[in-house]
This record gives structure tokens, sequence and C-alpha cells, in this order.
């Protein structure tokens, strides 16, 4: 397969998915977004320790320098060095180092904040989930934001339906069979109602909380400006700053699939429903 990325012939591209090949869940949800958001989360982690006096104010000009770093890398490349630790945080920090031209501090001795080594405060402070976590949630977050719009939008189309048939009639149904008489209108709202449930749940949700809390969770290598440079890490993402670190306590992670069930259950209503009253014998 010449002319093509690396690890093209090895990408999955939806042939055995076509309902989701080509939607705006593909493109925000795969490799490309995901490593995006992980570039993000370790610019953001400069400019958070900058913002605190952790960090020389020049390491915004690095968090800079990091994201422009992003469309030099290649997702197959780290997927594959990934194998080794597990995740994709630890070959993508290795590749920004290099791509920033820099060495570690402590391999120098030297102090100051000349960009020639300036390399060595990216992902200072952190551990790998850290990172992986933050930028797994704010794709999660881009999701749940288009989610957001689209259950909106559902539920005005829904409303001016529901208005409009409140007199159409139509047999209701118990098991398949037919029972009294009943609206379209009020099928149409039990709709709008499981809609309207769905959106609270979605809005509970969010903002989805930033994770830094370093490798055992005490963020001791921001002490004791811990809780500030969390807040600025948080506010620079988007997200919400949590209370404490949650690698082991996966609440946001599960809220976050029941969000996602009720919004399943809603539409999934709809679809079924509709799939009934579309039936030649109805």
């Amino acid at each position: 397969m010449s002319g093509t990325e690396p690890g093209a012939e090895a990408a999955d591209v939806g042939l055995l998915s076509p309902a989701t090949a080509g939607s705006a869940a593909e493109s925000l949800t795969g490799d490309a977004a995901v490593l995006s958001a992980l570039v993000r989360a370790e610019a953001a982690l400069l400019r958070a320790q900058a913002s605190v006096g952790l960090l020389p104010a020049s390491a915004t000009v690095l968090a800079d320098r990091v994201e422009a770093a992003r469309p030099g890398l290649d997702p197959r490349v780290l997927a594959l060095a990934a194998r080794g630790g597990g995740n994709p945080v630890i070959p993508l920090v290795a590749a920004l180092r290099e791509a920033v031209g820099g060495e570690r501090p402590e391999a120098t001795g030297r102090t100051g904040d000349q960009t020639g080594w300036q390399a060595g405060w990216i992902h200072r402070g952190a551990t790998s989930q850290d990172v992986l976590d933050t930028a797994l949630v704010l794709v999660a977050e881009a999701v749940l934001h288009r989610i957001e719009g689209d259950l909106t939008q559902l539920a005005g189309s829904l409303a001016d339906l529901t208005g409009h048939h409140r007199d159409t009639p139509m047999v209701a149904r118990t098991l398949t069979q037919q029972a009294l008489p009943s609206t379209l209108g009020l099928r149409l709202a039990g709709w709008l109602a499981g809609v309207h449930d769905a959106l609270e749940v979605v809005r509970a949700c969010r903002p989805l909380p930033a994770s830094l809390s370093g490798p055992v969770g005490s963020a001791s290598a921001f002490a004791p400006q811990g809780p500030a440079v969390l807040s600025a890490y948080a506010d620079e993402l988007g997200l919400a700053t949590p209370v404490l670190g949650w690698h082991t306590r996966r609440h946001p992670v599960l809220a976050l699939a029941a969000a996602l069930g009720e919004v399943g259950g809603a539409c999934g209503k709809i679809a079924a429903d509709v799939l009934v009253m579309a039936q030649s014998e109805v």
C-alpha cells in the first residue's frame, strides 16, 4: 500500500460499523483526537505551573511549542512505542521533549530558562495516568458538548410535534396488542420527557474533572502550591477542579457512562417506537 501514511493499512476506518463511519463521534473520539488532547494536557500543565510561579514565564512559550509539535507526531508510532509502558504518554513525553530540542535540566546541571533544556519542564510533577485521564476527559467533554446540542435540538423538534399532534388519534398498545384510544401527541410527549431526562443527566456531569495528583495522589511535586496548580490546570482546559485525585476512585467515569446510558435509552426508545409504528400492519 505505497503512498499511504504509516499504519494506514491497520487503521479501523469503520468498514464493519457504517452507523458510526463518518459521524461526528467518530472524528471526536478517534486516535487523532486523543493525541491532540494528550498534547493539549501537557501544554496546559506548563501554563498552569507558570501561572503560579513554579516555572518561569517562558514556560508559556514552551507550551506553545509543545502544541505546535502536534502535527509532527504519528499516532501509530506512539502506539507501537507504548507497548512497553502500557500507555502512550511515556513515548509522547519523550517525543515532545525531542521536538522542542532540549535536554532535561537535571542532566545538564544548568539553571535559567534557556530554551535548550526547558524540555525537562514537560510533564513535570505529573504521572502518566494524570495526562491520560485528563486527555480522555477532554475527548469526552467534546462528545458531551455535541450530544447536549443534539439533544437540545431534538427536544425542540419534539416539542413542536407534540403540540401539532396533541389531538391526532392513534391506538395505544400493550404488549404489542391494541389497547385503548390515545393520541400521537401523548406518544411524542413521552419521547420528549425522555430527552429532557437525558439532557439533565448530561448537564449534571459537566464539566468533567481534570486529573493532576501525581503518582500517589498527593500532588507532592507541586507542594505547597498543589491546589493552586490543579485549579489553574483545570481552568486552562475548561474542566472542573476535583476535590481529590481520582486515580482509584472512578466516579467521574461511572457518571459519564450513566449519562451516555440515559441518552442511549431516550433515543433508543424513539427508534424502537418508530420501528414498531412503521410496520405495514400498523
